[in-house]
């Protein structure tokens, strides 16, 4: 049954099943990485996963590499 008013431009089906395959094949991808190689907002594209795809964002934080030297050097402390 058709909606009324103004069609989708950016959250078609095509594209849903593009960003959906996508995040399959690398569950890690950047959200910026992906808006860059689809050409469409970001906002879009945080729409089609959060609300289409029903999937959490999250970032990728980077920790501070705990070596051997490190490790002694807590123990030390504490």
């Amino acid at each position: 049954m058709p909606r009324s008013g103004r069609p989708r431009t950016s959250r078609t089906l095509r594209l849903i099943k593009v960003v959906r395959e996508r995040i399959r094949r690398n569950p890690r991808r950047s959200m910026r990485k992906m808006v860059k190689e689809l050409r469409i907002s970001e906002g879009s594209v945080r729409n089609i996963v959060k609300k289409d795809l029903r999937l959490r964002l999250y970032k990728l934080k980077k920790t501070h590499l705990l070596t051997k030297k490190n490790q002694i050097k807590d123990v030390k402390r504490s």
